[in-house]
């Protein structure tokens, strides 16, 4: 039975609705779906029948040969003989290598040395040059004192003679 106020119908626990129930929403709009053209589809070719593949015979044994064992056997042989021999050669070789490497570095301390002492000998040259430089500028200046002195005391020079060599010593020889 409705409700006097509402008009609503009670609820099935007896209790009447104090909310009015929410209208239905309106429907919604028909969406069509876009109509498709269907084509006709050819039925598939005639395809001619495929005959049965005969089936291969089946593979005889393998031929024992004995020649064929005996050549790759040798083969084998001859190929670990020659790993062998590369193997010891890489080995040696490895051992050269260290020998040389240890001799190589032995020959730059010998020339790093020989250069020292080559620079030691040069500075010591130039040393020299600059010395012996010095003494024939010096002999250069003493040699017209010494020539005057010789003149004087070894030619036998006597009286005028004698006193003008003697200044000559005294005037080169200052």
């Amino acid at each position: 039975m409705p409700d006097r106020i509402t008009g609503l119908p009670p609820y099935r626990n007896g209790y009447r609705a104090l909310v009015p129930p929410r209208p239905a929403p309106p429907p919604h709009p028909v969406v069509r779906r876009p109509t498709t053209v269907r084509m006709p589809v050819p039925p598939p070719p005639a395809w001619p029948p495929v005959p049965p593949v005969p089936l291969m015979p089946p593979m005889p044994p393998p031929r024992r040969n004995g020649r064929a064992t005996a050549t790759l056997a040798a083969l084998a042989v001859a190929f670990l003989a020659a790993a062998g021999v590369f193997a010891a050669l890489l080995v040696s070789a490895g051992g050269d290598h260290a020998t040389s490497t240890d001799r190589l570095n032995e020959l730059r301390g010998e020339l790093t040395d020989l250069d020292a002492r080559a620079v030691a000998q040069d500075a010591k040259r130039s040393q020299a040059e600059r010395h012996n430089s010095s003494l024939e500028a010096d002999n250069a200046e003493l040699t017209p004192c010494v020539e005057a002195m010789r003149h004087y005391l070894w030619d036998g020079l006597t009286g005028a003679e004698r006193r003008s060599a003697l200044d000559a010593v005294v005037t080169l020889c200052r």
